[in-house]
C-alpha cells in the first residue's frame, strides 16, 4: 500500500503543481512503480493483487480524463489498463494452482494425506463447485458456437475476454492470501476514493461544467428535470455502481460505526444518481440487511419494513419507474425489448447455443460489427447502427442468451445460483453484519441492474464481488475479519 500510495501522490501532485512534461514525467514514473508493486504482489499472491484490480477496474476511466483533459497523449490507452491487470494475474494464479496439485499428487503417492489448505482447490472452495460448473457451461456453449457458426470472427478473442472477466476474477481474487490487514486496506481505499467523489459530486451541484469539463461531461443526463450526479465518473451508471457497492459493503460488512456512516451516505450519493435500478438496489441491500443479517425482532418486523419503504420508493419515483419500465420492456418496440426478441431468436436458430462470444449484444460485437445485426433486422434502427450503436450493450441477459444460448443463460444461472446458495445460509445463521451478508446484498445489486444493463460484464461489479465472496473463506472469518464494532 506504500508503493500504491506514493505512485498516487506522484499523479495528483504533478496535476497540480507541475507543467504538463513534468506532470507526464511524473505519471509514468508512478504507473511504473505501480507495475513493479503488482507484480511482486501477484508473485506473493498478497491481497494487495485485489486492491489494484479493484481500483483500477473503478478509477481507469476516471484517471483517463484527468490525464486527458492535461493533453498527455497516452491517456486514451488507459482504457485498456483493467484488462492488463487482470491478464497480468492469471500466469500467476495458474502457477499457483499447477504447483499445489504437483504437491498433493506428490503427498499422495507416498501415501501422506495432504492438509486441506494445501490442496490445489483450498482457494477455489470459497466458490461453490456448481459456480464453476455454471460458468464451464456458458463459456463452453459460447466458445462451441463460435467455432461451429464462425458468425463473428473477428470479435471472438475480445468477445470472450470480456465474456469471461467475471469468473477469471473470482478466481484470481479468491486464490490470494487474505488476512486483516488486507480487509483495513481495502475499506481505507473505499472510503477514500468515496470522499473524492462526494467532493466532485458536491463541486458538480454547483458548477456542473467545471466537473464535466474534467470528467466527460458527454454522458451527463437529466431525469424529471434533474441532474444525474456522476462525480469523478464518466456516467451515473458508473457512481451509482460504485455507490451501491460501498453501502453493500459498510452497511452489511462487519464493519465500525465510521464506516457504516460512510456506507448509509453512499446510499443518499446513489439515489442522486437517478437510477431506477439503484433504488431497488438500496431496497434489496436493506431487505438482506434487516431480513437475512438482523436478529429475530428485526426479521419479525422486516418483511413489513421492507414493503413500506419500497411502496414509499415506488410512491415517489412512479413517474421515473414507469417511463424506465416501458424502455426496458414496453410493447411499443423499444430498443431493449428489441435486443432480448432478437437474443431469442439468434439462439433459436443456432440450436440453442446462440452465436458465439462477441457476435451479439456485447461491446465486442459493437466495436467489430457483428452480420447478426443486419441480419436480425437491426443494423438500421437508432441505437444499433455501426458506429453509433449506443443500445448493443443495455442488457446483459440479451448478450448471454444472444452469445451462449440457452445453455449458457442456464450456466450463467446456476453459477449465480449456487453463489446466493452457498452465502445466504452462513449469513443467515450469523444474525449479524459479516462478509456473507454484504456479499449476498451486492450479488443482488448486481443481478437486479443485469435486468437492464450490462452489469454482469463490467470489471468493477465483478471485481467488488469477487472480493466480498474472498472475504467470505473460511480462512477469513477465522481470524476475525471484522473491523470494528460488528453489531447491527
Amino acid at each position: 500500500m506504500i508503493a500504491l500510495t506514493g505512485a498516487t501522490g506522484c499523479v495528483i501532485a504533478g496535476a497540480i503543481f507541475t507543467p504538463q512534461f513534468v506532470f507526464a514525467a511524473l505519471t509514468i514514473l508512478g504507473l511504473a512503480v505501480l507495475v513493479i508493486y503488482y507484480v511482486f504482489a501477484c508473485s506473493r499472491r498478497v491481497p494487495g493483487v485485489a486492491v489494484v484490480i479493484l481500483l483500477t477496474a473503478l478509477l481507469e476511466r476516471s484517471v483517463r480524463d484527468l490525464l486527458g483533459f492535461a493533453n498527455i497523449p497516452f491517456a486514451p490507452y488507459l482504457s485498456y489498463l483493467d484488462d492488463a491487470v487482470l491478464a497480468l494475474a492469471i500466469p500467476f494464479t495458474v502457477a499457483h494452482h499447477v504447483r499445489a496439485w504437483a504437491r498433493t499428487r506428490r503427498a499422495s503417492n507416498r501415501g501422506v494425506h495432504p492438509i486441506r489448505s494445501r490442496t490445489p482447490l483450498s482457494a477455489l472452495e470459497a466458490v461453490p463447485g456448481l459456480t464453476w460448473l455454471g460458468f464451464a457451461i456458458f463459456a463452453t456453449a459460447g466458445v462451441l458456437s463460435q467455432f461451429v457458426f464462425w458468425t463473428n470472427p473477428q470479435g471472438f478473442i475480445t468477445g470472450t475476454w470480456l465474456a469471461l472477466k467475471l469468473p477469471l476474477t473470482l478466481l484470481i481474487v479468491v486464490s490470494l492470501q487474505w488476512n486483516r490487514r488486507a480487509v483495513q486496506s481495502i475499506i481505507t481505499a473505499v472510503v477514500i476514493v468515496f470522499f473524492l467523489h462526494s467532493a466532485v459530486a458536491v463541486v458538480e451541484v454547483i458548477a456542473p461544467s467545471a466537473v464535466h469539463a474534467v470528467f466527460d461531461g458527454s454522458h451527463a443526463t437529466e431525469r424529471l428535470g434533474l441532474s444525474s450526479l456522476k462525480g469523478i465518473f464518466s456516467h451515473p451508471v458508473q457512481s451509482a455502481t460504485f455507490c451501491m457497492f460501498v453501502v453493500a459493503f459498510l452497511v452489511n460488512g462487519p464493519v465500525g460505526r465510521f464506516p457504516r456512516a460512510i456506507g448509509y451516505a453512499a446510499a443518499a450519493l446513489a439515489v442522486a444518481s437517478l437510477r431506477v435500478k439503484s433504488l431497488f438496489g438500496l431496497v434489496a441491500v436493506f431487505a438482506v440487511r434487516f431480513t437475512v443479517g438482523g436478529g429475530r425482532r428485526t426479521r419479525i418486523w422486516a418483511p413489513l419494513t421492507v414493503a413500506v419503504i419500497a411502496g414509499a420508493v415506488t410512491l415517489v419515483g412512479w413517474d421515473l419507474i414507469s417511463s424506465r419500465f416501458s424502455s426496458v420492456m414496453g410493447a411499443d418496440g423499444s430498443p431493449r425489448s428489441e435486443l432480448l426478441t432478437a437474443s431469442i431468436h439468434v439462439t433459436l436458430d443456432h440450436f440453442f447455443l446462440g452465436g458465439g462470444f462477441g457476435s451479439f449484444a456485447s461491446e465486442a460485437s459493437r466495436a467489430a460489427y457483428s452480420p447478426l445485426w443486419e441480419r436480425y433486422g437491426l443494423s438500421d434502427q437508432y441505437g444499433f447502427v455501426e458506429g453509433n450503436a449506443l443500445f448493443a450493450t443495455d442488457l446483459s441477459w440479451a448478450t448471454v442468451i444472444g452469445e451462449s444460448g440457452f445453455f449458457g443463460a442456464a450456466g450463467m444461472s446456476l453459477a449465480l445460483l449456487a453463489l446466493i446458495a452457498r452465502i445466504v445460509p452462513a449469513a443467515w445463521r450469523h444474525r449479524t453484519t459479516t462478509w456473507h451478508l454484504a456479499a449476498v446484498a451486492f450479488l443482488a445489486t448486481v443481478v437486479i441492474d443485469s435486468l437492464a444493463s450490462p452489469r454482469i460484464f463490467d470489471g468493477f461489479a465483478a471485481a467488488g464481488l469477487s472480493v466480498l465472496v474472498a472475504l467470505t473463506s473460511t480462512s477469513c472469518n477465522g481470524e476475525s475479519m471484522a473491523i470494528g464494532d460488528a453489531r447491527p
